[in-house]
């Protein structure tokens, strides 16, 4: 029942069913993962910690649940949690989830080729996803390996395209793909498709984030600045450990505005 109400959005009859399994019977490790999934999704990420961590405690083996908590830590940028979590969650049981989590973990220590290493691990388990291309693409941006790049931004382009036909209106693959084409020397299209997705989804974080990284990329740093007054202290902290962000960091205007975010 609680998994119906979060299907509809109904969160807060979910979490009173969730709550309910969990008097009932309290060590019941499902109702922990998919009450802890809930508030991920939510982008409550400490209280989803919480619940996972509590279900790890009585299975510690349980691979699913590792992997989903390793999720939750990149969320929360514990990427050394999350690369423990994510190995221990591949050693038992290989998915492209758990190759991905540990991916971005090590992407974000910079330490960009184990992440690609992870990352070609996952590519061999269904269809890829955007966010691995775009993952591969970025580690070999890092490392100066730009034909090897282009090519993972092209086919991130190509999967964010299927996406958007699909749904036009979902921003958030809008933004992805004006970043990509800003590194396939798209600039006015990468300009458009950026400047549409902030139109429709202003204040969407993946939005804000990728609307900064894509104006950095293009070279407009003052359109750069403006998009970034905007921002959460969330987005700001995912754009102080994402790749690109380096020389707009030294800015002092940057520095300015991050103070006043953070304030």
């Amino acid at each position: 029942l609680g998994d119906v109400y979060t299907a509809a959005r109904q969160d807060t009859d979910a979490a009173s069913a969730y709550e309910r399994v969990i008097a009932l019977q309290p060590r019941y490790w499902g109702v922990y993962l998919n009450y802890g999934i809930l508030h991920y999704n939510r982008g409550r990420y400490e209280e989803a910690a919480a619940l996972i961590e509590q279900l790890i405690q009585w299975a510690p083996d349980n691979a699913q649940a590792l992997a989903t908590l390793g999720g939750v830590y990149v969320a929360m940028r514990g990427n050394a949690e999350a690369e423990v979590v994510s190995r221990r969650s591949c050693s038992l049981q290989p998915t492209r989830a758990c190759r991905l989590n540990l991916g971005i973990a090590l992407q974000r220590q910079r330490r960009p080729e184990e992440a690609i290493a992870e990352y070609e691990q996952a590519l061999r388990y269904g269809n890829p996803t955007l966010t691995l291309f775009l993952n591969l693409a970025t580690a070999h941006t890092y490392l100066g390996r730009l034909d090897e790049a282009r090519d993972y931004f092209q086919r991130a382009i190509a999967s964010a395209e299927e996406r958007l036909r699909v749904n036009l209106q979902d921003s958030t693959q809008r933004a992805i793909l004006a970043y990509c084409l800003a590194y396939t020397r798209e600039s006015g299209r990468a300009r458009f498709e950026i400047e549409q997705a902030l139109q429709h989804a202003p204040d969407a974080r993946a939005v804000r984030r990728y609307a900064v990284l894509t104006l950095e990329r293009l070279g407009d740093r003052q359109r750069t600045l403006t998009v970034l007054k905007g921002a959460s202290r969330d987005v700001l902290e995912e754009l102080e450990a994402s790749f690109g962000t380096e020389q707009l960091q030294k800015d002092s205007r940057y520095q300015a505005i991050a103070t006043e975010i953070r304030s």
